[in-house]
């Protein structure tokens, strides 16, 4: 009993202690700044997430997605025409300027722009470092796009920190790679109403003796509709592919881009999407034939896995000769 009581004293006179009183207000006043900070934080991550949601409907928005593709046909066509470059690299740069901006000024963490932007902020910035390089020659001054350098940089660094990587280079297939994703490629299947343009992409692809008229491409499409496909950039048809089975082996019937788009990887998309569809339903074997003359699409077809089995004489109506060639699926 009288240690309780000691303890009931030793109580007392704590309570009557203007020490602890201080002490106590000085704790609440901690805990309270404490659910302050924490409240004021909460507000700015959703101040930051609102603004990097803002920011990723402009870079994903239809007019930034049409000059995102333009710039990309560039840089793969014409890597060092900077003039040309330019018109359309202005105002994608324009958009990590702001970015890196926000980021220098602690606006928004670099976790969170980690996040949303660093796979095109490291790829954007490998493809274009030559064309800022030329735009800081060009107007002397070296401050040029210089936020979405120190953007680069400090998603660069995070890239090494979180992935746990030692080095991160962008080869040329790489950049390449990224560039042709950027061209913004829808294919989809071929209707009526893309006839014209298909005729239209036959005239400037093929002679007039290797060219198919409309009433072929008709029958196509109503023999094999799902075997027909065209490709779109930026709302145009640029290049279509017919493949059908016959007899258990994938029939490549035809392949054209518009001579304007091509070397940007489209025939090869549309190649592998028809061999695909041949693989989907158990096909092992694909074979095409092509004229002898024809040295372009002979190379292209050999680079995809086909070789050549036989020359077929007097194969066109012309009296040409064509290449029988094959792959194994």
């Amino acid at each position: 009993m009288k240690i309780f009581s000691y303890i009931y004293n030793y109580v007392l006179l704590i309570l009557k202690s203007q020490t602890f009183w201080t002490a106590l207000g000085s704790v609440g006043a901690i805990v309270t700044l404490y659910f302050i900070y924490k409240q004021l934080a909460a507000s700015r991550n959703v101040a930051a997430y609102e603004f990097l949601r803002r920011e990723g409907d402009r870079f994903r928005s239809k007019e930034m997605r049409r000059d995102r593709s333009k710039l990309a046909i560039t840089l793969l066509l014409k890597p060092n025409n900077f003039g040309e470059i330019d018109i359309y690299a202005d105002y994608i740069l324009d958009y990590f300027e702001d970015l890196g901006l926000m980021l220098r000024k602690g606006l928004v963490p670099d976790s969170f722009v980690w996040t949303t932007d660093c796979y095109y902020v490291l790829r954007y910035w490998a493809a274009l470092t030559e064309y800022i390089e030329w735009v800081r020659k060009d107007k002397d001054d070296q401050t040029y796009y210089s936020e979405f350098e120190y953007l680069y940089k400090k998603m660069f660094k995070l890239e090494k920190k979180l992935t746990k990587k030692k080095t991160i280079l962008f080869s040329h297939d790489v950049c390449r790679e990224f560039l042709e994703e950027e061209l913004c490629i829808y294919l989809r299947p071929f209707s009526l109403s893309d006839l014209d343009r298909i005729m239209g992409i036959e005239e400037l692809s093929f002679a007039k003796a290797e060219a198919y008229p409309s009433s072929q491409f008709k029958d196509l499409h109503k023999e094999h509709p799902k075997g027909f496909f065209v490709v779109e950039i930026l709302d145009e048809v640029v290049g279509y592919v017919i493949g059908y089975i016959s007899n258990g082996v994938g029939e490549f019937d035809s392949l054209a881009v518009v001579p304007h788009f091509r070397h940007l990887g489209i025939a090869k998309k549309l190649a592998e999407h028809i061999l695909k569809s041949f693989k989907n339903e158990g096909i092992e074997i694909c074979s095409l034939e092509v004229r002898t003359t024809n040295e372009a699409a002979i190379s292209f077809y050999k680079k995809m896995g086909f070789g050549i089995k036989q020359t077929l004489e007097k194969y066109y109506e012309d009296g040409s000769d064509a290449c029988l060639m094959k792959m194994s699926l």
